[in-house]
C-alpha cells in the first residue's frame, strides 16, 4: 500500500484544471471564427433536384467546373446552427490540436 503523500500540484487532477484554465485564458484574449458550410435541398424539398450552400444555389460553371465553396466566417463563441434536412460542415482554422500538428 502507497505511504507517501501525494503532491497536490503534480496530481493529474490538478494538471488538467491547469491546462483548461490556461485554455480558457488564451481563448478569451484572441477573438477567433470557424468558417461553416451549410447544405440544404431548395425550398426544403428533399426531393429537389437542387442544392444550396449557405443558401446560394450550387451550380456548375460554364466550363463545367465545380464553383467556389464560399464559407460563411462566424464567432467562434456562438452555437452552430443546423436546419433540420439540411448537412452543417464546419471548419475551425486555428484550432491547434498536438496530434493534428504532427
Amino acid at each position: 500500500m502507497y505511504k507517501g503523500r501525494l503532491n497536490a500540484k503534480e496530481s493529474f487532477i490538478h494538471k488538467i484544471k491547469k491546462f483548461v484554465a490556461w485554455a480558457g485564458i488564451k481563448t478569451s484574449k484572441v477573438k477567433d471564427y470557424r468558417m461553416e458550410y451549410h447544405l440544404t435541398p431548395k425550398d426544403g424539398d428533399l426531393h429537389s433536384q437542387t442544392v444550396l450552400l449557405n443558401g446560394a444555389v450550387l451550380e456548375l460553371t460554364e466550363d463545367g467546373d465545380i464553383p467556389s465553396l464560399d464559407p460563411v466566417k462566424v464567432d467562434s463563441g456562438l452555437p452552430i446552427p443546423v436546419a433540420p434536412l439540411s448537412i452543417a460542415f464546419v471548419s475551425l482554422p486555428r484550432l491547434e490540436i498536438a496530434a493534428c500538428l504532427m
